[in-house]
């Protein structure tokens, strides 16, 4: 019986160490724009079936519709008591709630013609104790008192209002791994 060469034995190795597919490798996005104001007073993104065994990605920016509000640097964080609006932006697995937002970070924006500010907030976590697979995730907004607010004097109707994109990367579910 020929025996392999230890050139062969180790590029054999590495074929096999290099085939090992990922079960977490089949990943997608789910993103949504959308605008909390009075009309419109919560914000709802939920991936489909997701690997409960892999993580998700979450990733929240919101900034104040208003644009004299996105410009000015001394604007509060809307989810801030000093934001008036009761913001609460809660990220949902199925083994919990983790909100407020966490990990969130003021970032200056110089691309245009004028610096704005927003606000971004990223958390990546899996559900892998959770009994049933598969399983949704999620990013609820809410603002309790956006629609009783009065709009200060000379101020735009949209003082109060945020707009907020969120992105969910999640593994797809599938029965057969």
């Amino acid at each position: 019986m020929k025996t392999l060469s230890l050139f062969n034995r180790i590029f054999l190795v590495l074929l096999f160490i290099g085939c090992e597919i990922d079960p977490c490798d089949d990943t997608k996005r789910v993103e949504k724009q959308g605008t909390i104001a009075a009309a419109t007073p919560s914000f709802d993104l939920e991936t489909p079936d997701a690997d409960k065994d892999c993580h998700a990605k979450f990733l929240v920016t919101y900034h104040w519709a208003n644009a004299k509000r996105r410009i000015d640097p001394n604007a509060p964080d809307p989810v801030s008591p000093a934001g008036k609006i009761n913001l609460f932006i809660v990220l949902n697995t199925v083994i919990g709630t983790f909100g407020p937002l966490p990990n969130v970070q003021k970032v200056e924006d110089s691309s245009g013609l004028d610096t704005s500010y927003r606000w971004v907030g990223k958390l990546d976590i899996g559900a892998k104790n959770e009994a049933y697979n598969p399983v949704h995730f999620r990013i609820n907004a809410y603002a309790s008192n956006i629609g009783n607010l009065e709009i200060p004097a000379g101020e735009d109707a949209d003082y109060y209002d945020v707009e907020i994109d969120a992105t969910i990367e999640y593994t797809v579910y599938s029965a057969e791994k």
